[in-house]
């Protein structure tokens, strides 16, 4: 009889399963109520989703974007939307901010002022959409999802 049981209370984060599954090498973790009363188990197959469910959040945020509740290619276009723009907008606007250091220095570089205060826009804008697109859409076409 094993008493020092490794087992995890309804309720704990799904992190904190997979981390003791991973840590343990376990093929199975006990999951009890409060009084140590065994409710279930959690096996090495959900371990797995869990680490691509957490791995897919935590790319969507290195990304730049909120993470989604759906997967990227059933998600719609005005939810990717949504979820999105806010980055994109705090962009714009630190790029304006951009826009106008560049219009103080406008005589060091007048003789291309029309198109200096486009240039850190467009950069940052696309640089941060490019990142959004490719993160999410990488992970939308990976076979684990």
């Amino acid at each position: 009889m094993i008493r020092n049981l490794i087992s995890v209370k309804a309720g704990t984060d799904q992190e904190e399963y997979a981390r003791l599954l991973s840590k343990y090498n376990l093929l199975a973790l006990p999951v009890v109520n409060d009084d140590s009363v065994l409710l279930g188990v959690i096996t090495v197959d959900d371990l797995v989703d869990v680490i691509q469910d957490e791995a897919t959040e935590d790319i969507q945020r290195m990304g730049a974007t909120v993470p989604l509740e759906t997967p990227y290619l059933a998600t719609g276009v005005i939810k990717i939307a949504q979820k999105r723009i806010g980055w994109l907008f705090l962009l714009f606007v630190t790029e304006m901010l951009t826009g106008t250091v560049l219009r103080h220095f406008q005589d060091e570089v007048q003789a291309v002022v029309a198109l200096s205060f486009f240039v850190p826009l467009l950069i940052g804008t696309g640089g941060n959409a490019g990142s959004q697109t490719t993160s999410t859409i990488i992970r939308a076409l990976s076979p684990a999802r």
